[in-house]
């Protein structure tokens, strides 16, 4: 058990070297997970407004929220996955390109053919007419040539982007740090089941074909069935699961240990517990149990809790995942290890046993972590969970140790 002094920030590491800028595990713009594990790239200095505000009262859906814009993620979100059939262009939605001129778009398409024929209409080549205000006017037709060529551009590099990652992207099967073997290790990755991750079904399929060939435990994770994710794809993941015969693991199954053998663990993050009252059903008609880890619980409602309540008694997990869902390097490095404990992580696993619930395991908020963390916290847990991305993902790094 920690105890003493409070821990000053992670040794060893210049903040100046942190990496601030790029998009959390879920495909939301904010702060840097990580400053020192994973795979590394050099550093950015943090952007104004991005550091989070540790004194801000945040209310009880702000955990959600921050998962509910998979349009955040351009290149290798919901839209990029659905290239990987074919991986070609022909795939990427219209609403991609949406910044080309088009035929409903009068000053645009105006535009277009002033870039296009500079010498028709009143672009480069036009003679002047009617003295300042021609010259203003072609000046202004001038720009907007050049915005619409900067346009045209901008969304074929988009385009060819979104493609790129989407054909790179590896199938589940592939990704070796989201598998559990039953061995000592307590620093747990799962990989996305929400759209914005960009991992389809058919890489998911593959990913649980690999978990019951190897004896294995993949771990996924998914925030809002409904919202996040599409209640279907849920109902599609276990389903196959029940087809080919995986059964569903929990993470308090997770630490009871026992012989290697095959399973599917998927967690719900947050509190959205109305979402996942409502997915449910759609778990017990294939026998599923899940893991949900929940942020923010001293302030869920009586009725809520209540709820949970009722989704354990049939065999669910809940398990702790933060008081106020505070990204863990940047809280440390702010105020402090022995602070962000005693305010964020044991607060949250005190609160379920004086509830009646005994958590094992804690999931770090955006997967965000350190190994220095990962000692402290581990002290208290038998499980850690953090996420891993399926593809590199531009100025982020990848919290997995692994």
């Amino acid at each position: 058990m920690l105890g003493g002094p409070q821990t000053q920030p992670v040794a060893g590491v210049d903040p100046r070297q942190r990496t601030r800028a790029g998009r959390d595990a879920d495909g939301e713009l904010l702060g840097h997970p990580v400053p020192d594990v994973g795979r590394q790239r050099q550093g950015l200095p943090d952007p104004p407004g991005r550091r989070v505000d540790l004194e801000r009262d945040v209310d009880d859906d702000a955990a959600a929220r921050q998962h509910q814009r998979p349009d955040a993620d351009p290149a290798g979100g919901a839209t990029a996955h659905r290239c990987v059939a074919r991986c070609g262009v022909d795939r990427i939605p219209a609403s991609r390109t949406h910044t080309t001129a088009t035929a409903t778009d009068p000053d645009a398409t105006r535009a277009a053919t002033i870039a296009t024929h500079p010498a028709s209409g009143r672009g480069h080549g036009a003679p002047r007419r009617g003295g300042d205000h021609a010259d203003a006017q072609g000046h202004s037709d001038r720009r907007g040539a050049h915005g619409a060529t900067i346009a045209h551009a901008a969304a074929a590099l988009l385009t060819l982007t979104a493609t790129a990652t989407a054909c790179s992207r590896p199938g589940l099967d592939e990704v070796d740090a989201i598998y559990f073997h039953w061995d000592d290790e307590r620093v747990l990755c799962a990989t996305g089941l929400d759209d914005v991750s960009g991992n389809d079904l058919d890489s998911v399929r593959a990913g649980l074909d690999r978990a019951l060939a190897d004896d294995a435990v993949i771990l996924l994770f998914t925030h809002a069935p409904g919202r996040t994710v599409a209640l279907d794809k849920v109902e599609a993941t276990v389903a196959y699961a029940a087809q080919i015969g995986l059964p569903t693991v929990t993470f308090a199954e997770l630490a009871a240990g026992g012989p290697p053998r095959p399973g599917l663990s998927i967690s719900f993050d947050d509190s959205d517990v109305d979402a996942w009252t409502a997915t449910a059903p759609v778990l017990a008609a294939y026998d599923a149990r899940v893991t949900f880890f929940v942020t923010r619980y001293a302030r869920l409602s009586s009725a809520r809790k209540a709820a949970l309540h009722e989704l354990a008694a049939v065999g669910h997990d809940v398990e702790a995942h933060g008081v106020d869902h505070l990204r863990g390097p940047q809280t440390v490095e702010d105020r402090g290890l022995r602070t962000y404990l005693d305010d964020e992580v044991l607060p949250s696993i005190d609160v379920l046993r004086a509830d009646g619930y005994d958590p094992i395991a804690f999931a770090y908020p955006f997967g965000a972590r350190t190994t220095e963390i990962d000692d402290a916290v581990l002290d208290h847990v038998r499980f850690v969970r953090s996420v891993t991305f399926t593809t590199p993902v531009p100025l982020i790094t990848d919290p997995c140790p692994r």
